[in-house]
């Protein structure tokens, strides 16, 4: 993407991740523990957030799309943006891979809110939603650098994978710091400690996935090294590495606070407080890497190794 709108693009990702996520929060935790929590703030700041991400989104592809400019003339993108109209917009979305799989990400994302949203959370209610939110989680993966190479291709279901393991996670861990910081109260240690599982395992899946998206990309150690790809997804990394450490020291907490009466939650809080800012950390560099082209494979293989068998 153009350097002059490089922000505006990791912008309109970083909210549409965290709105998904807020999306599917209450419903998860309902499975996880038969309660919502406060879930009709989060799924309608969620909506406002993945929203105006997707419209963010759709507006820097339009943009590249229609505009006639090098990329070392910032000034083209500018003259050429005045002149963008409704038509742009609308032959994007009916006429390209991108505004079709925007489509159903929006779509799917505004029924998941409006089923979490209205009434009271009941399991149907919250299996149908996150079922949405998956589905609203493939389009928003296939509008990536994995979508070019098809949705039958190993990268492209392998980045789902990982895009969904750590929005399941971040969705989880939103309802946890919204009820804990909020003052709410209503997640007691039971259910933390089921969650507190099931985020191992779905931080295992997110870095697995991570590291196979790497493999199957082709791109050697050299490229990393040299290209901002690289430097961007060492940030990504270092992030990752905070949250890991801010989650074992809640893991620590919870093994020492297991049967006691009145557990300090005030060291939990700040725990809790440090994992969601590393966390919001790790959503940026995710964006911002979204926005980047990744380096050329060194050497180019004769035949791509994401390409199914068969």
């Amino acid at each position: 993407m153009a350097d002059a709108h490089l922000l505006d693009g990791m912008l309109g990702r970083a909210l549409d991740y965290a709105g998904l996520a807020l999306i599917a929060s209450p419903a998860l935790w309902q499975v996880l523990t038969r309660s919502a929590g406060p879930h009709r703030r989060l799924v309608l700041g969620g909506t406002l957030s993945a929203t105006a991400g997707a419209l963010i989104s759709l507006h820097a592809v339009t943009l590249m799309a229609f505009s006639p400019f090098v990329p070392d003339n910032s000034s083209a993108l500018e003259i050429a943006e005045l002149d963008l109209g409704l038509g742009d917009y609308h032959q994007v979305l009916s006429s390209s891979a991108f505004g079709k799989a925007w489509l159903l990400h929006v779509l799917t994302l505004l029924a998941a809110a409006l089923i979490s949203g209205h009434g009271r959370m009941t399991c149907a209610k919250a299996w149908t939603s996150l079922i949405l939110a998956g589905i609203s989680a493939a389009g928003l993966a296939f509008m990536g650098h994995a979508g070019e190479y098809g949705w039958q291709s190993w990268l492209y279901m392998t980045d789902l994978l990982h895009l969904g393991a750590a929005l399941t996670w971040l969705a989880g861990l939103s309802m946890l710091t919204v009820d804990r910081l909020g003052g709410y109260g209503q997640i007691d240690l039971p259910a933390i400690g089921r969650f507190s599982r099931l985020a191992g395992w779905l931080m295992a899946g997110a870095m697995a996935s991570g590291l196979l998206r790497l493999y199957l990309q082709g791109v050697s150690r050299t490229a990393l090294l040299e290209d901002i790809y690289g430097w961007v997804l060492a940030g990504k990394l270092l992030a990752l590495v905070s949250v890991l450490l801010s989650a074992w020291s809640l893991r620590r907490w919870l093994a020492t606070s297991e049967g006691m009466g009145n557990p300090p939650w005030r060291r939990f809080d700040d725990r809790l407080s440090a994992e969601f800012f590393f966390a919001a950390v790790l959503i940026l560099m995710a964006a911002l890497l979204t926005q980047l082209p990744p380096p050329p494979p060194d050497p180019v293989p004769a035949t791509p190794r994401y390409l199914p068998s068969g």
